[in-house]
């Protein structure tokens, strides 16, 4: 059902130009786009030849396990992939048995078969997606991240996770594809089961792209702020509780209009009961305003008017 408006329509007449049909075999009547599709995980039997499909290839037998909804579109196999995985079972994908060699009794009767299980194992490779950039190539741009050490997971969609790998390379930073004691900091858009699992560590900060974009337009290294985190070590932890309340709002800095729009949005998901008494205001209007101000003459008087 998650899928249901996003399906058109198929016209030979006016053929989708990235779908890749192989002659006039297979009748297609319907069809959705990429970005708007799910990763399922299944399960076949084998992956045998056929020429019904541009790949050359297509399961036999497949069972669906489930839909990966821990993945991006564009986190599935590639056919370079399936076709790798083809080629170092020759298609077979499931456990095989093999005859030992027919073995007698001393009486000369033959005893029964023994039978070993060959699994076949598929090729160990990092995913093109999960693979760091060739930073040979990259000019320098600054020293700003110079010393530091990121594991960049995922980016959003107009910010990839190559394109800010790139700029931290530009900006004198080091990069990792898994995280060490040395690292800096990891750095993603959003939730998925690889961040969970750093997260799971509790000894990373995990940080919002939101934090690299920031320091980039503002040309320096920032600091990290509460908004920015998507966990936090023990150590930032500790340093926010000493500078910060439980909203993010900083105890000694000045705050900008965006930084207590964040504030009053922190408190609303929360649903924190920040009501103040008519005491608290008048304490608080006589600090800050007093007599001394226009707008604070008659802040302490009651008139009675007839």
């Amino acid at each position: 059902m998650q899928l249901k408006s996003y399906w058109n329509d198929y016209s030979e007449a006016s053929p989708t130009s990235w779908l890749q049909l192989q002659g006039n075999k297979m009748k297609q009547d319907v069809y959705i786009e990429a970005n708007k599709s799910k990763v399922v995980q299944v399960r076949p039997a084998e992956i045998i030849t056929s020429d019904k499909f541009r790949t050359g290839c297509t399961l036999c037998f497949p069972l669906m396990d489930k839909i990966r909804d821990d993945k991006e579109w564009h986190e599935c196999m590639m056919v370079d992939e399936l076709h790798a995985l083809k080629k170092s079972g020759s298609g077979c994908l499931v456990s095989r048995h093999v005859d030992s060699g027919e073995e007698v009794d001393d009486d000369g009767s033959p005893k029964k078969k023994r039978r070993t299980v060959v699994r076949m194992e598929r090729p160990r490779a990092v995913a093109i997606q999960f693979q760091g950039i060739n930073t040979t190539d990259i000019t320098a741009v600054s020293k700003m991240f110079s010393g530091l050490e990121f594991y960049v997971v995922n980016g959003p969609s107009e910010f990839s996770k190559a394109d800010i790998e790139r700029e931290i390379a530009a900006h004198g930073g080091s990069l990792v594809q898994s995280p060490t004691d040395q690292t800096f900091c990891v750095l993603a858009d959003r939730l998925v089961a690889r961040v969970r699992s750093v997260i799971s560590m509790s000894c990373y900060d995990v940080v919002l792209v939101s934090w690299l974009r920031a320091c980039l337009d503002a040309k320096k290294l920032l600091p990290f702020l509460p908004g920015h985190m998507l966990h936090s070590s023990p150590a930032t932890a500790g340093k926010f509780a000493q500078e910060f309340d439980e909203f993010g709002d900083n105890f000694t800095e000045p705050i900008t209009d965006e930084q207590l729009q964040a504030t009053f949005q922190t408190i609303a998901e929360k649903g924190a009961d920040v009501s103040v008494s008519q005491e608290e205001i008048l304490e608080i209007e006589q600090r800050y305003l007093g007599q001394s101000s226009v707008t604070g003459l008659f802040v302490v008087c009651l008139f009675g008017f007839i």
